[in-house]
């Protein structure tokens, strides 16, 4: 079993029984021991403790048979914790008891003798349909028990269903309230979300400083995705002064905490901006860290700097590697890119440069169907004009509003 922020160790009280966890003599199987003596003398607090930790495996090796077995007589003894422990046993489906009928049995036990997280956990089950008929406003009805009994998680999802009237009516004041009750008691979900409504007006008077006040206090207490909010906060001026500074501390922030997004936000900041020392090699530094996380319009400018010599030496190698990473990856700029790249001396290769310049288009790139226009108008070493092909990417080329020049459909015309 997992040991999960709602698989806790209330039964622990009982250590103190026998000898403190937090003791230099602490000694597991004297523990072990301790809580056996009492379960088998009816301590029901023993039961559940005794139960949870065969479950678990921490002290002593896994032996579930036994471990449910405990907690089973702790339930029919009315323990509320073991109802709670056997339904999370039951609803995980890595367990080797997994039974999703048992789960709701005694999650549905812990719920109705007031487990607020035992009334979430259920909530989620009848939400997502799992291993019973989806029931979504019996589900809301459990969230809004559970957040009313003070469970911080069913407050984040009380928002979220109130939001999208999912089991109940939309109601944005209503989520509004649930999102700023779990954001104020430190829920990190709810912290990332709570900006946006005050940022949109959703269910509360639109205030760009208060969604950048909830950004900081995301970001300070380490959310990632609050470091980037908040960095962009900064670059941009939106609900606080303009600082660049501040805004590449945050962004630096979020992207060694992983955020790929701010390391390409970041290079952005760097190139465009010349005040910053060697910025055009930080610049390139962090656009080859977020390509080298995989993604693609990092790939695509991380060519870019390869091709122009942009805080690196020029390198057409690279530049062929990573503009081909980025086009694998879909990236129809870099298509277009490597099309005009295999045209000219350095790449000289026309098959290549044809088949990614129709990549490029059959993409979307408008850019790449202009391009295809004047292939298929006038022709080249390997490619015959083809008048189909021509009406064909015109018509592509208007419907995205391309605006194809109009000249092309005429030259068939004076040079059939």
């Amino acid at each position: 079993m997992r040991n999960t922020r709602d698989m806790t160790r209330p039964a622990r009280r009982l250590a103190k029984v026998y000898i403190a966890l937090d003791s230099d003599r602490f000694d597991p199987q004297q523990y072990i021991r301790g809580l056996t003596k009492a379960a088998e003398a009816r301590n029901v607090l023993a039961m559940t403790s005794l139960g949870y930790e065969l479950l678990v495996g921490q002290i002593v090796p896994v032996n579930a048979s036994k471990g449910l077995e405990w907690l089973i007589k702790a339930a029919q003894a009315g323990d509320t914790d073991a109802m709670h422990y056997l339904g999370f046993y039951y609803a995980d489906a890595t367990n080797p008891g997994y039974d999703r009928a048992q789960a709701i049995h005694w999650y549905t036990k812990a719920a109705e003798a007031g487990i607020a997280i035992s009334r979430h956990n259920l909530a989620v089950i009848y939400s997502e349909g799992q291993g019973t008929p989806e029931d979504p406003s019996r589900a809301f009805k459990l969230f809004l028990k559970a957040a009313e009994a003070g469970e911080i998680t069913a407050m984040d999802t009380t928002a979220f269903h109130s939001s999208r009237g999912k089991g109940t009516k939309r109601d944005l004041e209503q989520a509004f309230r649930w999102c700023e009750k779990a954001a104020q008691k430190g829920d990190s979900r709810a912290v990332l979300e709570l900006p946006r409504y005050y940022a949109y007006g959703l269910g509360v008077k639109q205030d760009n400083a208060k969604a950048a006040q909830w950004h900081k206090r995301g970001a300070e207490m380490g959310v990632p995705q609050s470091m980037r909010e908040l960095a962009r906060c900064y670059y941009h001026g939106i609900g606080l002064e303009r600082d660049l500074k501040a805004a590449a501390h945050w962004y630096a922030k979020a992207a060694e905490n992983g955020e790929i997004e701010a390391m390409l936000e970041l290079s952005d900041l760097y190139f465009d901006h010349k005040a910053f020392d060697d910025h055009m090699v930080l610049a390139f530094r962090w656009a080859e860290k977020a390509a080298q996380n995989g993604m693609p319009r990092a790939m695509y400018l991380l060519a870019q700097y390869y091709h122009d010599g942009n805080g690196v030496q020029p390198d057409w190698k690279s530049y062929e590697l990573w503009a081909t990473k980025a086009a694998e990856a879909g990236n129809s700029e870099a298509m277009k890119s490597l099309a005009s790249f295999y045209s000219g001396a350095r790449g000289n290769d026309p098959a290549k440069s044809l088949f990614w310049l129709v990549k490029a288009a059959e993409n979307g790139n408008g850019g790449a169907m202009l391009m295809l226009l004047d292939v298929y108008a006038y022709g080249n070493t390997i490619t015959p004009r083809d008048k189909e092909k021509l009406r064909y990417w015109y018509d592509r080329a208007r419907e995205i509003g391309a605006n194809p020049p109009d000249f092309y459909l005429d030259a068939f015309k004076e040079n059939p």
